[in-house]
């Protein structure tokens, strides 16, 4: 038997499991995913048809009779299908619950044009559009995901060519750090997942690894942006993915809408499916003041498609924790040559003005140096990111707390480095903390006049004073 084929016998005896438990929704989530480990051979067309009309049936007891149809039909479209399985999918059809005159899906490619908006892609995937772009995220900071910060993640990259690093070099940067964020996922590392998997795609341009990063910001918690991220790879005509991939992202693209939907019914206050609130203070990223915001807890929310959304989390923790035991496959002589290499790409990259490809590399290279260095690099790309970022700020203290002396601390000239970035956040947020102050104190000057004004121009302005202000809060935290 085939390695392939052992892999995905094992996730059809997946998906048979869930059905015969009930779970049917997981059952076909199983078959497609086995359908994506199958090769674009000859020889494993019959078992992608067997799949696929797997999950049509699944369909079927899911009562989602569109997508049923969609898949049978995809079934008669593959080629070599075997008679008796085409045979089985006519009478599929022709039954009472699938012979209605609803429209059979057209013989279309499943990657849409790139000319699809990503609306009518979400739309095509049976999703509502993606919220507006000033939706909040459960996790790091509450930040907005709107499309500049879209426009971030899928930059054109920049990366190193001969002599400052190899082809062959790079490729062993790209397989390690894959390995490493498999490896850190499988323990839940999601955020050094994430480094990992960005850093591989830093180094050799592969959709793949792209992908697995999008996929690290989902169990994050991060599902709007990554459903923005989704709907763009599949309509982005410069980043090409092959129909595999363009399936994976499709199926998890509903994953993301589903988390979205989930999130909606699921007030963070009061969170349903058993899980407890927790109270953690959080620090405002501009005043640095500390506020109660009110998170998830990691029990996983009882959701249609048992989704999992990850709560916020501790980032500092996450960044200064363990390597997972194993993660590490190198040898000693290897793991030297793969930290210098991640090095070169972090300054490259910063040289570049890429301080986020930058930060990846530094925090992966930590997370296998266990340096102090390094995490100070890391330090300093987040400062460049946010100049006021409050988990640099952490991470400089704990940096500085570690005392003097290679290698458990850093030099007199790095922590000299510390304590100034140190005091300049500080220093800033001093700054804004002020003018946010000044700010406030004009507006409640101002607000007698507005409603004078408004009172004789009959509510224009105080509705656009009103706008402006709400427009405002969705970015508080």
């Amino acid at each position: 038997m085939s390695p392939w084929a052992s892999v995905v016998r094992i996730k059809a005896e997946e998906g048979h499991a869930f059905n015969e438990q009930g779970d049917f929704a997981s059952a076909r989530e199983a078959f497609l995913e086995a359908l994506t480990l199958c090769p674009d051979t000859a020889a494993s067309s019959k078992e992608k048809a067997t799949l696929l009309f797997s999950a049509a049936n699944m369909s079927v007891k899911l009562n989602e009779l569109d997508e049923a149809r969609r898949l049978y039909h995809k079934v008669l479209w593959m080629r070599g299908v075997d008679p008796s399985l085409s045979q089985r999918v006519h009478e599929k059809l022709a039954s009472p619950l699938l012979s209605s005159s609803a429209p059979a899906p057209a013989a279309t490619p499943t990657r849409p044009t790139p000319s699809t908006p990503a609306t009518e892609v979400s739309l095509m995937c049976g999703n509502p559009p993606s919220p507006s772009p000033t939706t909040r995220e459960p996790s790091w900071m509450w930040k907005a995901a709107g499309d500049s910060l879209v426009d971030h993640v899928l930059r054109p990259r920049v990366r190193l060519g001969p002599p400052t690093i190899q082809k062959s070099e790079a490729e062993l940067i790209y397989r390690q750090c894959v390995v490493l964020g498999h490896a850190a996922n499988a323990h839940e590392r999601y955020l050094l997942a994430q480094s990992c998997f960005e850093s591989a795609y830093q180094a050799k341009e592969d959709s793949t690894a792209f992908i697995s990063a999008i996929n690290m910001r989902l169990k994050m918690g991060q599902c709007t942006l990554a459903c923005s991220l989704y709907q763009r790879l599949l309509v982005d005509a410069r980043a090409p993915l092959t129909t595999q991939q363009a399936q994976l992202v499709g199926r998890k693209l509903r994953e993301a809408a589903e988390a979205i939907r989930a999130r909606a019914s699921t007030s963070p206050r009061s969170p349903s499916g058993g899980a407890t609130p927790l109270t953690t203070p959080v620090r405002d990223e501009i005043t640095g003041d500390e506020k109660s915001a009110a998170v998830i807890s990691s029990t996983v929310i009882a959701s249609p498609t048992s989704v999992r959304i990850t709560p916020l989390r501790d980032e500092m923790s996450a960044l200064v924790a363990p390597l997972p035991q194993g993660a590490c496959t190198l040898t000693s002589g290897e793991t030297d040559d793969f930290l210098r290499l991640l090095r070169r790409q972090g300054h490259g990259a910063n040289e570049q003005g890429d301080a986020d490809a930058a930060l990846h590399a530094f925090e992966v290279a930590f997370a296998v140096s266990r340096s102090p260095s390094d995490l100070l690099s890391a330090a300093n790309m987040r400062v460049k990111l946010v100049d006021t970022s409050t988990a640099a700020e952490a991470l400089y203290n704990y940096l500085l707390s570690l005392g003097l002396g290679w290698p458990d601390g850093l030099s007199s000239t790095e922590a000299h480095v510390a304590s100034r970035q140190l005091e300049a956040i500080r220093e800033r947020r001093r700054e804004r903390k002020a003018q946010l102050a000044l700010a406030a104190a004009e507006e409640k000057q101002a607000a007698p006049r507005e409603a004078d004004d408004a009172a004789k121009s009959g509510g224009e302005p105080e509705f656009m004073s009103w706008l402006a202000k709400t427009a405002l809060s969705e970015h508080q935290p």
